[in-house]
């Protein structure tokens, strides 16, 4: 329906840090791999959007 009506690139995973890292240090993009996979299958590109790190801010743990 997407590739139908014309969309060639969609924009994921705003929300989803805390599935991204779920454990300081610990990343897993597996999580997302099908749906980029299926996308993609049909022309459809995908960018990973994270709005913010895992209470990098909070923590004061981001790079220096």
């Amino acid at each position: 329906m997407m590739a139908a009506a014309g969309v060639n690139i969609v924009r994921m995973a705003e929300f989803a840090w805390d599935r991204i890292e779920p454990q300081p240090g610990n990343f897993e993009f597996s999580i997302f791999d099908e749906t980029i996979d299926a996308l993609g299958t049909v022309g459809i590109d995908t960018i990973l959007c994270t709005l913010r790190c895992r209470d990098i801010l909070e923590r004061g743990t981001g790079p220096r």
